[in-house]
């Protein structure tokens, strides 16, 4: 059964998944209507929907890497018996993990480091935009370390305690 913080974590990210594309569609069809209709373009719109797309995509691939919809050949580790696909898994996940931990800390240096900028037409500060990177990288690590410990019981032939 899935943990309930997962559940928690998956439906909140879901509902700012879709406010982010909310925002994304209001302030481009904004930006085309005062251009194109009024002839007096919005000078914080473009802006504003480039932002909101970095957190979707960071945001949206941490939900993709949870859900297991990133693309991956397994033709090749399906013809193995199930416990060393699944030694291969742990290995894979564990190389994944150290990638995302170099994300996670690299992220929250870059936020850091974007604190003292501030954004030209909303004066927004750039570590919050910046911060999707590390935010992204902490969700990542929980889904990685959740399909590694499956993938290790699936191994040494027990039943995962995380599994669904």
């Amino acid at each position: 059964m899935k943990w309930k913080i997962e559940k928690r974590m998956a439906r909140s990210v879901d509902i700012v998944l879709v406010i982010l594309i909310a925002i994304m569609l209001i302030s481009v069809c904004l930006q085309v209507f005062f251009r194109y209709v009024l002839e007096e373009p919005l000078s914080w719109s473009e802006e504003l929907a480039r932002y909101a797309f970095v957190w979707l995509s960071f945001l949206g691939a941490a939900m993709a890497l949870g859900k297991r919809l990133h693309f991956g050949v397994d033709y090749f580790v399906n013809k193995f018996p199930p416990r060393f696909s699944a030694g291969l898994e742990v290995g894979t996940n564990l190389l994944v993990l150290i990638f995302v931990l170099v994300v996670i800390v690299k992220g929250y240096e870059t936020a850091l480091s974007a604190g003292a900028m501030s954004s030209a037409g909303l004066n927004l500060r750039m570590d919050a935009v910046f911060a999707a990177i590390p935010v992204s990288g902490i969700i990542m690590a929980y889904y990685v370390i959740r399909q590694t410990l499956d993938a290790f019981f699936k191994m040494i032939g027990r039943p995962g305690r995380t599994e669904e």
